[in-house]
Order: structure tokens, then C-alpha cells, then sequence
């Protein structure tokens, strides 16, 4: 209940930057009817959770859909308007001139950023180990934070399904926030996911997996015909081994200390003789792993999904977008992300899917 009134108190903050800068150009009408437009927004994403539990699933896609977008909006407005603001308070013939400037510019990019979120863009990357044999080569596809929901204006399975198709794959990883809690077409999604034809699809659990419906989640991933792994190991041939941890969530939700018996349990059974790859959906990095992990796979961060939150998430995160190298001198790799969360647009960052070819460097 804390965390509602801090998001409605910040949000309405938010909300009032874009009435106190309008208010500069619009009428005393105009303004009245400002101020109704926005207390309904600050509460749609709230109406959407609800008609969603109550199972009005259509009010839950309009609310949610418009609800989100301009949340999106107006963090957006808020950052790119507070120096045109500044300048229009200062020089009050240019308000109005500023107001229309500065829409102009969030809605361009919100359009912009519709079309960049809905098109997944492939990038590939080439690892080379000397502990793989000579002309061994092996194709493996990152996936994460697909968020399947609600919200989303059309399927983006469909694209993901398009772009494995295109591409000799060998395996398919997700790694976490797969869905949140119920999808639109989530029977349908399940279906054509578990028609991809892969020895091995592997998942691993992500925040939203807990957020949400859990059971519900489990359920959907097993019926996309992905197995997940709780702290498990997947051997792959006799050269590469895939494991996966629940993501950090599970520690409030259990115990404590379950990642970390996870990661000891997966540490005890692999040895640095293999390539060993570690799934996980938060990149935060253990030194319990890193002895023996050649390559961690992460999402979670979107990148920031939307400026300037690409800064906001390198003060929580070390390891926020692509490729590091750990302090055992092992790899990480984070990914922004292949769908995205409420808001259904990304500025400045992109939706994507990762092809890693893991090959001999001999």
C-alpha cells in the first residue's frame, strides 16, 4: 500500500509539471478539462490491474494501452520540458511556443519509439573458446523480458518466431519475465513458441514471473515447450553445459538464501573442463559463479527502455547493456530486452535478440 501512494504521489507530480506548463498556453476551459484528463490517467494503469483480476479483458486492453502509453509520455515530457519551462518562465512570450515545441517533439518520439519496440532487431556475436574442440560451433538465441500482456497492440511472437525461423538455431534460451501473469492470445502465444523445433529451450524465472501469477507463468512456459530451470544444469553434448537460477525475487518470496543454494548446487556439479553458461535473469554477478561461468546471460534492465532511465538503471546495475568482461575475466552479457513493459515504446534503446555462436578458437 506504501508503494501505491509514493507511485501516485510521484506520478501526480509528474502530472502537474504537464498542467502547471500548459496551463502557460491553454484557456480557463481548456485547463478544467486538463485538469479531469489527468486525474483519469493517473489512475488508468490502476483501473487496467483491476479489470484485468475481474477478467474484463477488453476494458483491461484500452485502459491499459492508454494508461501506460501516457505515463510514458509524460516522464518523457517531463525530461525533455523542463528546460523549454525554465526558458518560457523566463521569456513569457514564448510559452506557448515552447508548450507546442516540446509536444511536438515527445510525440514524435513516442511514434518513433511505438515502431522501434514492435520491430526486434538481430545481433549476433561470435565467442571463441579454447576449451571446444576444433570445429565445434553451436548457435544459440537469447531471449528475455518478452513481457507477454495486455497492453502490447499486437502479438510480438510473431516477430520472434519470423527472425528463429530465418536462422540456423540450436538453442533457444528465455531468461525471465516471459509474461505477466495473463497475456492477450496467451493460448495461442504457447502454442506456436512450442511448434519451434529445438532440443533445448530453456527458461529461467524472472520478477515478473513472481509479481504476478507464478503458477500461471510456470504453466504458460511449459506450454511454449520450454523447460525451466530451478537451480538445474543442462549438458549439452560433452563440451557446454547450461544452468539457470530463479531470479533474485525468489529470496523474498522463500528463503534468504535460495539463489545462493542454487548457485552453489549448479558450481558443484560443473567443472571448468566445459563451457559453461549460466542463465539469469537480473545481471547482478556472483563471485560464487564467476570462478566457473564462462558466459552469464542477464536482461531485466530494458536498457532504461525509455530516456533518461538508461542512467537511472546504471546507478542500480554495474552490468546494464552488452558485453563485460567479469573480474575472473569471463563474460557477461546483458540484453535490453526483446519486448518491453508498460509503456508500449522505446527511446533511444531497441528490442532485440541475441544469436551467440559459441565456437573453437583453434
Amino acid at each position: 500500500m506504501s508503494f501505491l501512494i509514493v507511485f501516485i504521489l510521484i506520478y501526480s507530480s509528474i502530472q502537474s509539471f504537464f498542467y502547471v506548463f500548459s496551463s502557460l498556453t491553454f484557456s480557463k476551459s481548456m485547463r478544467k478539462n486538463t485538469i479531469i484528463f489527468l486525474t483519469i490517467m493517473v489512475f488508468l494503469p490502476f483501473i487496467y490491474n483491476l479489470a484485468l483480476t475481474q477478467k474484463y479483458y477488453t476494458i483491461a486492453n484500452i485502459s491499459g494501452f492508454i494508461g501506460f502509453s501516457w505515463m510514458g509520455f509524460s516522464f518523457l515530457f517531463l525530461t525533455i520540458g523542463i528546460i523549454p519551462f525554465i526558458i518560457s518562465k523566463i521569456y513569457k512570450k514564448t510559452a506557448k511556443k515552447l508548450f507546442y515545441i516540446t509536444l511536438l517533439i515527445c510525440i514524435t518520439l513516442v511514434f518513433i519509439g511505438f515502431f522501434k519496440a514492435c520491430n526486434i532487431k538481430l545481433r549476433e556475436i561470435t565467442i571463441e573458446s579454447e576449451k571446444l574442440p576444433k570445429d565445434f560451433s553451436i548457435k544459440i538465441a537469447h531471449i528475455t523480458d518478452t513481457h507477454f500482456d495486455y497492453i502490447k497492440p499486437y502479438d510480438i511472437s510473431d516477430n520472434i518466431i519470423k527472425i528463429l525461423c530465418n536462422n540456423k538455431i540450436d538453442i533457444i534460451l528465455l531468461t525471465g519475465d516471459i509474461i505477466d501473469g495473463i497475456a492477450k492470445n496467451e493460448i495461442d502465444i504457447s502454442k506456436k513458441l512450442n511448434k519451434l523445433d529445438y532440443k533445448y529451450k530453456l527458461a529461467v524465472t524472472g520478477n515478473h514471473e513472481f509479481y504476478h501469477d507464478l503458477e500461471n507463468s510456470l504453466e504458460f512456459i511449459k506450454k511454449s515447450g520450454f523447460k525451466t530451470l530451478h537451480g538445474n544444469t543442462e549438458y549439452i553434448d560433452k563440451y557446454i553445459t547450461i544452468s539457470g537460477v530463479d531470479d533474485e525475487t525468489l529470496n523474498r518470496k522463500k528463503d534468504k538464501y535460495s539463489i545462493i543454494k542454487q548457485e552453489k548446487l549448479i558450481i558443484d556439479r560443473i567443472t571448468n573442463e566445459t563451457f559453461n553458461i549460466l542463465m539469469k535473469h537480473q545481471p547482478f554477478l556472483s563471485e560464487i559463479t564467476d570462478k566457473k561461468i564462462d558466459l552469464q546471460l542477464s536482461g531485466h534492465t530494458h536498457n532504461g527502455q525509455i530516456f533518461p532511465f538508461n542512467f537511472a538503471t546504471k546507478l542500480v546495475y554495474k552490468y546494464t547493456n552488452g558485453m563485460y568482461f567479469t573480474p575472473e575475466n569471463n563474460r557477461i552479457f546483458v540484453s535490453s530486452g526483446t519486448g518491453f513493459w508498460g509503456p508500449p515504446f522505446r527511446v533511444f534503446t531497441e528490442s532485440q535478440i541475441i544469436i551467440f555462436t559459441i565456437k573453437s578458437s583453434e
